[in-house]
């Protein structure tokens, strides 16, 4: 019987890949080392003092298995599996034909002989993809609780004065029957400039007149490292503004507060009994999590500002400002105030405004707002039910 001893790639459950050991025989029969296949699928399995057994446990530690190469046999729990022809040794590991794994540990596996790999797929949740989805899990809390990686060595980002990033362009025609073609134009254009990063593109369609306002260029700078200005932009800029905005606006902005989101936490008191070694994970809506709201709260005693301007690209060329000043007083409470000037308005260009952001305790956020002479509103969120979130927006006359 001719025998191929080769070192295949094994693809499981489209998150992992290992090589493992395989014999392959004239008629295309895979035997594979069941001890190094269960070393990288994290399936316990412990070679004795008997030669010839391995022993553990597959699934839960309920579910004992022995292969027993002597006998020609795998016990799992009360079932018995026999393959006379099923068993072979090499160089001393234990090597299983591939029908006999999937019959007696449920683990399916297509053999593709072009391509000399295995496809392996199972129905119960692997441990190693177990622990590879626990190790995601956790990162992700890491990243909502913002903790993050003490590293040997911080590779500090390069900055340019000038370096010509990517160009992307189109053209497109329609033609109806008895109607006029339709040609449409796009081009953009990114680059690094002036230590920050500068976008432009624009727009034309022929059955328009060209319109200026559909060229858009934007130039922004960000570095959270510094402390008095951490973000700066130039061109068509983007506000949230209290005024509603008929045109794009042209100008300028700056500001102290970081690109980073801010968040505030709540809590539960959850009093349950563990056995030894038990692995404690908590979930919500079946993913494991952090509670974690995302909000406007300031760490105390700290301080942001954003200033904005420019000129609205409507008829009357109209000039708008706003600056706004926030202030943590407590982990727990944020006040802000700042005042927008619109020149179009011809009573009471300016809006002065405050808001407030609180939480009480663990389970109830407010954030307040009132813009003078315009509007006063109010955000509710709550979580006083277990499995209950709910949030109440409310204007305040």
């Amino acid at each position: 019987m001719f025998l191929l001893m080769k070192c295949l790639l094994v693809y499981c459950n489209r998150y992992l890949r290992f090589e493992t050991d395989v014999v392959i025989t004239e008629s295309n029969k895979v035997y594979i080392n069941i001890e190094g296949l269960f070393r990288n699928l994290g399936i316990k399995c412990i070679s004795g003092n008997e030669s010839g057994v391995l022993t553990g446990f597959i699934e839960n530690e309920s579910k004992t298995y022995r292969i027993d190469f002597n006998s020609n046999q795998i016990t799992i729990g009360e079932k018995i599996i026999r393959a006379a022809n099923g068993f072979m040794k090499e160089s001393g590991a234990i090597y299983i034909e591939s029908t006999v794994i999937t019959e007696a540990f449920g683990l399916q596996i297509i053999f593709n002989y072009r391509s000399l790999s295995i496809k392996l797929e199972s129905d119960f949740e692997l441990p190693v993809i177990k622990q590879m989805r626990l190790e995601q899990m956790r990162q992700n809390v890491s990243k909502l609780q913002d903790k993050r990686i003490v590293a040997d060595t911080i590779i500090q980002r390069d900055y340019h004065f000038l370096k010509f990033g990517t160009m992307d362009w189109s053209i497109s025609s329609f033609q109806t029957t008895g109607e006029k073609t339709n040609n449409r134009f796009y081009f953009g254009l990114g680059t690094e400039l002036l230590y920050g990063q500068f976008n432009v593109s624009a727009e034309y369609n022929d059955q328009y007149k060209f319109d200026k306002r559909r060229i858009d260029y934007n130039w922004r700078w960000v570095d959270n490292g510094k402390n008095a200005i951490k973000q700066a932009q130039l061109g068509k800029i983007y506000n949230q503004s209290i005024s509603f905005l008929e045109a794009p606006l042209v100008g300028a902005a700056v500001s102290n507060a970081p690109t980073t989101l801010r968040k505030a936490s709540g809590f539960y008191n959850i009093n349950e009994y563990t056995e030894p070694n038990w692995t404690v994970e908590l979930y919500l809506n079946d993913i494991l999590v952090d509670f974690t709201r995302q909000m406007l709260f300031l760490p105390a005693k700290s301080l942001e500002y954003s200033v904005s301007g420019g000129v609205l690209q409507d008829y009357k060329n109209s000039r708008f400002g706003k600056g706004v000043v926030n202030y943590g007083i407590s982990n727990f409470l944020t006040l802000g105030a700042g005042v927008e000037y619109l020149s179009s308005i011809e009573v009471n260009p300016y809006i002065p405004y405050a808001n407030l952001a609180f939480q009480p305790f663990g389970k109830l956020i407010l954030n307040l707002e009132y813009a003078h002479n315009v509007r006063s509103k109010g955000l509710m969120k709550s979580l006083f039910w277990e499995k209950r979130f709910w949030k109440l927006i409310m204007p305040i006359l």
